[in-house]
């Protein structure tokens, strides 16, 4: 009976550990995305120069 909660514990104790993991690397997907917009709108617009230019 101990060694059937013993593993039944050990089996848990991993569950959670991959869910935390999981959820862990979700939240830094989300923080990666918002700040994505943030990053790309900071930089300064350059105006596209025509290679060769018709006038």
């Amino acid at each position: 009976m101990f060694f059937f909660l013993e593993t039944e514990v050990k089996h848990r104790i991993y569950e959670l550990q991959k869910e935390s993991e999981k959820q862990r690397l979700l939240q830094k997907k989300k923080a990666s995305i918002s700040n994505e917009p943030s990053l790309t709108t900071s930089k300064p617009l350059k105006k596209p120069t025509p290679i060769m230019s018709t006038k």
